[in-house]
């Protein structure tokens, strides 16, 4: 006899159960063909459960219990399989997927992921590796780091005065102090995206663009003009050993935004579009 205090028990267990079982179930929903498997455990106005889903709800549910499975735990996992079934029919019937916002972004992530399965069966050689680390180096280098030696002018005059002297050939250091510029603090080595936070966002996209020994100046900010010497700033690379787990995840990253818009090619060619808005007129 079913005790009293194992029944919240049960009714906890069933509910869990069956949200944890959704997203296998809505998941096979954009897999092709298992609406046509001929092994179906039941068959919900006129749409069989395949076999292979009734296996992965036994399955979870015997991942959250430590005693095997009885012919009660059978009978509640697939009538959470046809319950499911009918909300899910229910939710097609009402055009969920087309109305409600939550469901379209689900039904998108599943059929992506389900487009990408199916297509992406691609894996890397060595070969592929080694070439899109070649191909890409500065993708895999570490982060840029970069020594600078600044100044800051304090008005106009000082600024002209500086510039000249470094076109006459004058070393850097030595006009800033003769011509009484503001040195900037920057500590040596310093990430180059870090550089903002001491000489501002302008003169790191500056820096970005200089090589080592180069100066440039003046440069605008709004507490004056900054000139800079670029003392040391290489993109370190990394030997491809080191990085090899991360030129791998790019491969694969790649390959499935490969594999993905050719899904969506092929869907477009089938699609009768019209486009009634005109973005570029704002309408």
């Amino acid at each position: 006899m079913e005790s009293k205090n194992s029944r919240p028990t049960a009714v906890l267990f069933l509910v869990a159960s069956f949200f944890g079982l959704v997203g296998a179930v809505v998941t096979a929903l954009g897999q092709p063909g298992l609406e046509n498997s001929n092994n179906a455990v039941a068959i919900v106005n006129g749409k069989p459960i395949p076999e292979i889903e009734y296996a992965r709800a036994i399955d979870a549910m015997q991942a959250g219990l430590d005693r095997e499975l009885n012919q009660e735990d059978q009978i509640r996992a697939l009538q959470i399989l046809i319950d499911e079934e009918l909300i899910v029919q229910e939710a097609l019937n009402l055009d969920l997927a087309s109305d409600d916002r939550l469901v379209r972004k689900n039904l998108v992530q599943a059929m992506i992921r389900s487009a990408i399965s199916l297509r992406a069966v691609e894996k890397p050689t060595e070969e592929d590796l080694r070439a899109l680390y070649t191909d890409e180096l500065n993708l895999f280098a570490s982060p840029r780091r970069v020594t600078v030696v600044a100044f800051r002018a304090r008005d106009d005059q000082s600024s002209k005065r500086f510039s000249n002297a470094i076109k006459g050939g004058a070393s850097f250091s030595s006009a800033g102090i003769r011509h009484g510029l503001e040195e900037l603090t920057v500590p040596p080595g310093l990430p180059l995206a870090k550089l903002s936070d001491y000489l501002g966002g302008s003169v790191r996209d500056v820096v970005t663009g200089m090589n080592k020994g180069d100066i440039a100046g003046p440069i605008n900010t709004a507490n004056g003009d900054i000139f800079l010497w670029l003392m040391d700033g290489a993109n370190p690379t990394q030997d491809f050993a080191s990085v090899r787990d991360s030129v791998e995840a790019e491969w694969l990253k790649r390959r499935d935004e490969a594999a993905l818009q050719s899904y969506i090619d092929q869907l477009r060619k089938k699609a009768r579009i019209k486009k009634i808005a005109n973005p570029s007129s704002g309408t």
